[in-house]
């Protein structure tokens, strides 16, 4: 075994002789706990890191003549992971690898062949996704609930406890219906804490995550908002809006007119936002957006931080869930679980779980619009339960679960098909 396989995993210390016996080992029993901990940090760190690939594979002593050949390599390991453990993930991330410019110029002797390969590789595999025999077995939880469903008289009393909301920017649809929602189960908004849209930082972090998918996303949350979704069509943000009777049009316009404290941040576990904290000693906090809270703000939010995550957890953990359940043709596992929030992506203790089932005649941005339309009520409806006491939060296995990333465009194009052909 080389020295570096018995370390933590790591890109940069990754020898080619590792390489080699990761792949070698994959059959081994005896290793599958080891080979199983280095795929899933390699996988992390490509998609996390895409464009710092090239570096970390010329990081240390290694030669930096064939970059290329060793990037070709690793996206055969990460082949053979898709084909043993039945994921697509290590598929997705050898099809953002291949995109890379520098992967796409011949600079490494040998590699032709080598390249040839792989890319037949790669078709084949698609192939077997585009299947329908392409199941894997998944598991989601079992808290399934009736929790987005009107609530009655009782259900809207005044609970007595309060909330504060954190929120990705003045514009949320989604905070400002979560508030709405808030004021008719009784929690009150004591106070609203607000992202900052201007920043560096920020815009940099969101573009490395979403790339040129930011863009659309700009346009339509920030520019559209309510005007974003067509007036002909129900089960939508801006018609759940309407239908509570919101007059605010932004989440300032909001805090004015009920007089709650907004403060603004670069960053949602900033000092300002811990002393907000300490201040207003919430009995829960509600989170409609603005990135990672880190542990000192959820050890300062009452019960938690409670998130409306679109998808089935545990197993759909991460981003475009509802696109990776189209394409493992778990259509069942298309919908919302309530969780609280850890330092881990996802992993929090569960409360509900949702489905709602594709409809093939819409396509994956209707069917998206239908599970935003919910997802207010839905977390909402879970503080309340939560507060009251009717409802106990479950630990996640963690081990049962997988981050997804976002999802390429060719497995996007077989989950548009695999949608357009559900029951």
């Amino acid at each position: 075994m080389p020295p570096e396989i018995c370390q933590r995993p790591a890109l940069r210390r990754l020898s080619d002789a590792g390489l080699s016996w990761l792949q070698l080992s994959m059959d081994d029993a005896g290793h599958t706990g080891v080979v199983d901990r280095w795929a899933a940090s390699l996988l992390r760190t490509c998609e996390v890191r895409m464009d710092a690939i090239r570096d970390l594979l010329a990081a240390g002593d290694r030669d930096t003549s064939d970059i290329q050949g060793r990037a070709v390599r690793l996206c055969l390991f990460f082949l053979d992971c898709f084909y043993r453990k039945t994921d697509a993930r290590y598929l997705n991330v050898v099809l953002k690898m291949l995109d890379l410019p520098w992967m796409r110029r011949a600079n490494g002797a040998g590699t032709g062949p080598i390249r040839s390969l792989l890319a037949a590789a790669v078709d084949a595999a698609i192939g077997v996704v585009s299947s329908e025999r392409w199941r894997p077995t998944i598991r989601i939880a079992n808290r399934c609930s009736n929790a987005i469903a009107p609530a009655s008289r009782d259900q809207r009393s005044a609970l007595g406890h309060s909330v504060v909301v954190f929120s990705p920017s003045p514009y949320s649809l989604y905070t400002l219906s979560v508030m709405r929602l808030s004021e008719q189960y009784g929690l009150h908004v004591a106070a609203v804490v607000v992202r900052k849209l201007v920043s560096v930082a920020r815009f940099s972090q969101e573009w490395r995550r979403d790339g040129t998918r930011l863009l659309r996303k700009v346009w339509r949350k920030l520019i559209l908002r309510r005007r974003a979704y067509a007036r002909t069509v129900e089960c939508t943000l801006g018609a759940l809006l309407s239908d509570l009777g919101e007059p605010a049009r932004s989440v300032p316009e909001w805090c004015r007119r009920h007089r709650t404290t907004m403060l603004t941040c670069t960053d949602l576990s900033a000092p300002p936002v811990l002393a907000l904290l300490d201040a207003v000693r919430p009995d829960l906090c509600l989170f409609t957006g603005g990135g990672l809270v880190h542990p000192d703000a959820l050890r300062r939010a009452g019960v938690g931080v409670l998130n409306c995550h679109m998808g089935m957890l545990p197993h759909y953990r991460g981003m475009d869930v509802v696109e990776w359940a189209l394409l493992d043709n778990h259509p069942e596992a298309v919908g919302l679980t309530t969780h609280l929030m850890t330092k881990g992506i996802d992993e929090g203790p569960l409360l509900y779980a949702v489905p709602l089932l594709p409809d093939c005649r819409e396509s994956i941005a209707r069917l998206r619009d239908r599970l935003e339309y919910q997802m207010p009520q839905l977390l909402v409806r879970s503080a309340a339960d939560l507060l009251g006491a009717a409802i106990a939060p479950v630990p996640q296995s963690v081990e049962s679960g997988r981050q997804h990333f976002i999802m390429h465009k060719k497995l996007l194009d077989v989950a548009s098909r695999r949608l357009a052909t559900a029951v």
